[in-house]
């Protein structure tokens, strides 16, 4: 019975550590916001994808959308950058992102896809 405590009380603080080594929202967001002014898109667009994962109020995710957006197509990663500034786009309505349509047709230009860059 003791063996069966202490594997399990192990097991237990394990998953403790594994949990609290989690970084929250605010921490993926400031890695993010750092590698971003770094110049270092790729990994802004990494941090800011993990921080999407979370739930966010609907200002914080429009927030780190925009700047996953930003992100992506400063290293050219054009199709999640088309999905995020149209998604931006579809839920702002140019109030806080009035650039979101440029940019969005920006991106689709990029990939070639004229029609719709020029509807934006």
């Amino acid at each position: 019975m003791s063996k069966l405590l202490t594997i399990s009380s192990i097991i237990l603080i394990f998953v403790q550590i594994s949990y609290a080594q989690q970084p929250s929202v605010r921490e993926w967001r400031e890695r993010a916001d750092s590698a971003y002014v770094k110049g270092n898109y790729p990994a802004a667009f990494k941090f800011y994808e993990a921080a999407l994962k979370y739930r966010l109020s609907a200002q914080d995710s429009l927030v780190v959308l925009y700047q996953y957006a930003e992100s992506a197509r400063q290293f050219n990663a054009f199709d999640p950058a088309e999905k995020a500034y149209q998604t931006i786009a579809d839920k702002d309505q140019g109030k806080q992102y009035p650039l979101s349509r440029y940019w969005l047709a920006v991106v689709e230009q990029r990939q070639e896809k004229y029609e719709e860059a020029a509807l934006h």
